[in-house]
């Protein structure tokens, strides 16, 4: 499989067995995303939950459901969210989303699984100090 451009390498390829045998690549899909284009729209809070991402798969849809794709994240078990299927469970977590396309790049529809946040970490909402009845109390907005 060497080619003409081999030898002028100036790092020596990685060894791929190794990597299959071992843990991998540490945050492999969190270096992935933060070093692509779309890194740049991963703001503060996102990214201790996306160290949690140990895989990601596409799945194409086959001629009976049309274009489209399946992506499928998985998740170690994390302090952030499960699913309603994992809610008993100390597995890895699996968020499935579907795009449904009836012409080539133009979605149709789009489905995915619902996330159950934990307490105090769902990164869309803010713990804010409120009075109540005089008294100082956290609440979520």
């Amino acid at each position: 499989m060497k080619d003409d451009d081999y030898d002028k390498l100036e790092t020596s390829p990685c060894d791929v067995k190794s990597i299959m045998n071992g843990t991998g690549v540490s945050d492999f899909w969190f270096k992935a995303i933060m070093n692509h284009g779309i890194g740049a729209t991963v703001n503060e809070k996102d990214r201790p939950i996306l160290q949690n991402l140990i895989n990601i798969e596409l799945n194409l849809h086959d001629e009976t459901l049309g274009k489209g794709y399946d992506l499928f994240f998985t998740f170690d078990n994390n302090n952030y969210f499960t699913t309603e299927n994992d809610l008993n469970t100390d597995k890895t977590t699996v968020i499935t989303k579907s795009i449904i396309m009836k012409s080539e790049g133009m979605p149709d529809e789009v489905k995915s699984t619902t996330l159950i946040w934990k307490p105090s970490c769902d990164p869309t909402k803010k713990m804010k100090q409120k009075k109540k009845k005089g008294k100082k109390v956290k609440v979520e907005v």
